[in-house]
């Protein structure tokens, strides 16, 4: 017979596995459902256009920014975050490639990666990319200057008037 403690050790490690499952973010990768629930939630949207499997960049932004405690916090409160993603070796439906190559015209996407942030009906409202010498928590500060603060802290994101569209 299994012990009492032996029950409660694994339930707690169940549950540790649990939260850091949790404390990653979600990435949509139909453009149509991110923009659903963009207008549903009020939040932006944060649009990651990306060559997941062959630019370096790209693999640092997501290791060093996107998992990053003080991005997954915003993500959660702020965003819904869409991969447009241009793999070299992954296949990808062709529909899906058509689609992400008419979005990366739309938004005047010449490089990887490129973050556009869009407002819930899809119009641009702020642009990045990777920043060279920051960390998680200065990339954060990044987007918060970009979006401006007053808009970051209320609870339904409102749709910004004069955001810089620069890196």
């Amino acid at each position: 017979m299994v012990s009492k403690w032996v029950l409660t050790i694994i339930a707690v490690i169940g549950l540790a596995f649990a939260a850091v499952a949790e404390e990653e973010v979600h990435w949509e990768t139909d453009y149509d459902v991110a923009l659903a629930k963009a207008e549903a939630t009020g939040r932006f949207v944060f649009m990651n256009f990306t060559g997941s499997d062959w630019c370096i960049y790209c693999m640092l932004i997501n290791k060093k920014f996107f998992k990053h405690e003080a991005f997954i916090k915003l993500a959660a409160d702020h965003f819904v975050c869409l991969i447009v993603d241009f793999p070299r070796f992954k296949e990808q439906d062709e529909k899906l490639k058509k689609f992400n190559q008419e979005l990366a015209q739309k938004h005047l996407v010449r490089g990887f990666p490129a973050i556009i942030i869009t407002d819930r009906r899809g119009k641009a409202v702020g642009r990045s990319g990777y920043k060279r010498g920051m960390d998680g928590a200065q990339y954060v500060e990044h987007l918060s200057e970009l979006l401006g603060h007053a808009n970051l802290t209320k609870s339904k994101a409102q749709l910004p008037e004069n955001i810089d569209d620069d890196d």
